[in-house]
């Protein structure tokens, strides 16, 4: 594709030798170095780049923006999955280092806890379970999977984002912990790796 024929929303390297140059040129005025761009570089900060950049900008991802890049619509969503509930940051809507746990057995969300934290796993927000989701549709499918990192109180219930499918099709929803038998048997969480302290 000629430069000429790009769009603003093209990918980046479609940009022609005479934008480059400029483009460089702004970025060295405004102090930016080549120890900068060699961070750029590094595994996972372009994507951190990008956050940051989309911001600055105005183009905020807010939940509704999540549900929907993830391939569902406000019928497959249960009524009240809010950001008043479920406060959201656009930088954490992403899937890398996300992974299920599926322990097989009946247990709390204490212990559920416990047991990823034992193999360095912490459980992930909604927005984290979104993105997994739009990455993994057919997932949800196989088992409910919840997100333990993203909790609305609402005594004596404390309400966890999951996804599950059933003959209509995938959904989001929010759950709890049943008071007497904890989690079931087929309930899945997803987590990522414990950041370093």
């Amino acid at each position: 594709m000629s430069t000429s024929q790009a769009r603003p929303d093209d990918r980046l390297d479609h940009i022609g030798n005479h934008e480059l140059g400029p483009t460089l040129r702004i970025l060295s005025d405004a102090g930016a170095t080549v120890g900068d761009a060699a961070w750029l570089r590094s595994p996972g900060n372009a994507r951190k780049f990008l956050e940051l950049l989309r911001q600055a900008q105005g183009q905020i991802l807010t939940l509704a923006d999540m549900i929907r890049a993830c391939g569902l619509d406000q019928k497959n969503v249960a009524p009240g999955t809010t950001e008043e509930r479920f406060p959201v940051r656009p930088e954490r809507f992403t899937a890398e280092g996300s992974r299920i746990f599926c322990f097989g057995c009946e247990l709390s969300t204490a212990e559920a806890r416990r047991r990823m934290s034992d193999q360095g796993y912490e459980p992930d927000p909604i927005e984290k379970l979104l993105a997994y989701g739009k990455e993994h549709p057919d997932q949800q499918r196989l088992y409910r999977i919840i997100a333990l990192g993203s909790c609305w109180v609402k005594e004596p219930y404390y309400s966890y984002p999951c996804l599950y499918a059933d003959k209509i099709g995938r959904r989001l929803d929010y759950t709890w912990e049943d008071p007497e038998s904890g989690w079931g048997i087929s309930d899945a969480f997803l987590a990522s790796p414990k950041k370093p302290v």
